[in-house]
């Protein structure tokens, strides 16, 4: 035979022998044995241990259980802490799909009764934005603010109920004409440093127009209008320094806003400086940026720290970017966290930087003492105007929508 040829059956070969009969219970497959697992299910403050659950129960049955526990809908129930054998886990797996840790699994429950939920604010403020004429309606409350009110943690402005945290700066510019004097002042005497070899910048800071309240927000508009023959453009720059209020350390700090156009030669400015210079002249006592944009780099802020040992004109100051693409068409929330162990950095609730305090004095951290803010669109500058100034942004404003600052007591 040939090497390559199909080897042929032999038909003398004894028939095989035939299929043995079973009873049908012998083929079918055994079932499958549950073990007994243990849950302990952090919540809030409790702690809810599920001892014995049949590894047949299903993720969704989990919820069900918590639901009867905690009062909240199985459908907003969410566990931390359990992990798919294979693949993500889903509601319909059961607890003999994840991988457990024996005898008890701990996981954490997150998930907020409906008695608990925020309502909208019965009366939402009305503001105009400069695309349309149409009103625009916004809140006015922060989702930090929302939080801390949900859980009875918040006392507002001028109340003392005790409560964990107190409002004890606010402004929502709810009068038009110029910014309320009890709690901004136009910062004119930094006109004698502002135009010099280290800042250049283009613009007179004035207390006239360039600053005003319209349809609850504030407007701190820059201008090409020539105040003096040697600086062809006007702007405002204004402080809580001087209000009876305006000076904290240690707080939460929100400015909701919305920037003037991303064009080459603007620099708006949200930022806080020290009331004192406890440690000296800038930059010893420190200098603390929530917020900073260069018109040439549209949709992109910066938030600073500037101490002894780090600051601009070094050209190593600690700082972070956020990209921010409808910066200049929308209101956004820039805030910062600063505690006694470090100055946290946020857009709209988002962390993007968190400066610490490493324990090595004033020079790294001054940071210690009263700060007030600031608020302005300068004009021009070293940095600013690195790629020029485009007088087409003429006239523009940083729009204001509200200024919060928040104290914890005690």
């Amino acid at each position: 035979m040939g090497r390559g040829a199909a080897k042929l059956e032999n038909p003398w070969a004894a028939p095989a022998p035939a299929p043995t009969l079973v009873d049908d219970a012998v083929v079918k497959e055994a079932e499958p044995e549950f073990r007994r697992v243990n849950l302990s299910c952090k919540w809030r403050d409790r702690v809810i241990e599920l001892p014995g659950l049949d590894e047949s129960l299903t993720v969704e049955d989990v919820k069900i259980i918590i639901e009867e526990e905690t009062s909240v809908p199985a459908e907003r129930v969410k566990l931390v802490g359990l992990k798919a054998r294979v693949g993500r886990v889903n509601d319909d797996m059961r607890l003999a799909d994840l991988v457990l840790k024996l005898p008890t699994q701990k996981v954490i429950v997150m998930g907020t009764p409906d008695e608990e939920l925020l309502k909208e604010p019965s009366s939402p403020v009305e503001i105009f934005d400069d695309l349309s004429d149409r009103p625009i309606q916004i809140t006015k409350y922060t989702a930090w603010e929302w939080a801390r009110c949900s859980r009875g943690e918040l006392d507002g402005f001028n109340e003392d109920s005790g409560k964990p945290w107190k409002c004890v700066f606010v402004d929502t510019f709810c009068k038009d004409g110029p910014p309320d004097p009890s709690k901004w002042a136009f910062q004119l005497d930094c006109n004698a440093w502002v135009h010099d070899q280290h800042h250049r910048e283009r613009q007179l800071y004035t207390d006239k127009e360039n600053a005003h309240v319209k349809d609850g927000v504030l407007h701190i508009e820059a201008r090409r209008d020539q105040p003096t023959p040697d600086l062809p453009y006007s702007s405002a720059r204004l402080t809580t320094r001087d209000a009876a209020h305006g000076r904290w350390r240690y707080g939460r700090v929100e400015v909701c806003a919305k920037l003037p156009p991303g064009k080459p030669g603007l620099w708006p400015a949200i930022w806080m400086m020290p009331s004192r210079s406890v440690y000296g002249k800038w930059p010893l006592s420190g200098e603390i940026d929530l917020m900073e944009n260069v018109g040439w780099e549209p949709g992109v802020v910066r938030a600073s720290i500037h101490t002894a040992r780090n600051h601009r004109r070094r050209g190593n100051h600690n700082r972070r970017v956020s990209g921010v693409k409808d910066a200049h068409t929308a209101f956004h929330v820039y805030a910062c966290d600063w505690t006694p162990d470090r100055v946290e950095f946020f857009v709209d609730d988002r962390k993007f930087y968190s400066y610490k305090n490493e324990g090595r004095g004033a020079e790294q951290w001054p940071f210690d003492q009263d700060f007030h803010l600031i608020l302005n669109v300068a004009v021009g500058g070293a940095w600013a105007a690195r790629r020029g100034i485009d007088d087409s942004a003429f006239p523009c404003a940083m729009e204001v929508a509200f200024v919060k600052v928040f104290q914890r007591r005690g």
